[in-house]
């Protein structure tokens, strides 16, 4: 998307030059920041924790930033330490918190929509389209790498958009978490246990469960997303559990099982139908943008 260079996002990536290493005045278009401007205030919020996480001598190299399925994705390079490369996640996950609830027009506090084959965040002043509301109990919840010291582990954290941080950094928040947020060394466990409603989960071996999937970990988000549209599909009193979720010639592929009112059941093709499409041009091995010939 074509940009005076001037504005706000010519300014940022003047402002970091150990980040985006623009070359040339103005800098290249493809360096500039792919959102709204209601994000402006998160983009110089994550540039300034990034910069404060590089350690003397240590450059990176933002390569993009963009959307994706609704939320903000910040892709980088560099040779930094390990404790660097920590800091650096921490900064892009607060910052990717902060944007799925903040209103990409202008930057007050948002909620996701879904707009024929687009997902954005919207405040209610600039909402569009159908409202995608968040199951209870899991309103700004996250899932976020976290360092350890065998390498990295994924959990739920609870984002404080008040005070720009994860909630479960204090303790006593974290001895009283809820059970979602339970730590394993497999994403795919981890998203089953984030949507209990939807797997019938083997608690002794989660891996040998109905639903458990079987695609790689680019595609999580894109069943994350699935998950919680389902989730919002159903009715109190009706039923779902994923029966596979597979590839197939390339494709992703969905079977389940439940009882469900017609109205429901098209909400859930519907989702889907739009989960199928997403991962089709989206690389399974990283979540870059790809295709089905080719990966990102």
């Amino acid at each position: 998307m074509a940009r005076d260079e001037r504005d706000w996002r010519g300014e940022l990536v003047r402002a970091y030059p150990d980040l985006f290493h623009p070359a040339g005045d103005p800098p290249p278009a493809r360096t500039l920041p792919d959102v709204a401007d209601g994000w402006r205030d998160l983009l110089e919020r994550v540039c300034a924790r990034m910069q404060a996480a590089l350690q003397p001598g240590e450059t990176i190299r933002i390569i993009q930033i963009d959307k994706k399925s609704g939320s903000l994705r910040v892709y980088w390079r560099g040779d930094v330490t390990p404790q660097t490369a920590a800091r650096l996640h921490e900064a892009i996950a607060l910052a990717k918190a902060r944007s799925t609830c903040t209103c990409e027009s202008c930057g007050a506090e948002g909620q996701l929509c879904f707009v024929g084959s687009v997902y954005m965040i919207r405040c209610a002043a600039h909402v569009q389209g159908e409202l995608i509301p968040t199951p209870p109990g899991r309103e700004n919840v996250h899932l976020v790498r976290v360092s350890m010291a065998d390498g990295y582990r994924i959990v739920a954290r609870r984002y404080d958009r008040l005070a720009d941080r994860f909630a479960d950094e204090d303790p006593a928040v974290r001895e009283t978490r809820r059970p979602e947020t339970t730590v394993t060394a497999d994403w795919r466990v981890d998203l089953m246990q984030a949507h209990p409603k939807l797997f019938a989960i083997v608690q002794a071996k989660p891996q040998a469960s109905f639903g458990y999937p079987s695609c790689r970990s680019g595609w999580r988000d894109v069943l994350d997303q699935l998950c919680r549209r389902i989730e919002a599909a159903l009715a109190h009193n009706e039923t779902f559990k994923f029966v596979r979720i597979g590839t197939k010639l390339g494709l992703l592929w969905i079977k389940w099982e439940g009882e469900v009112s017609g109205e429901s059941r098209a909400k859930i093709e519907d989702a889907i139908s739009l989960a199928v499409q997403r991962a089709s041009w989206t690389c399974d091995i990283c979540g870059l943008e790809g295709s089905v010939a080719a990966a990102c």
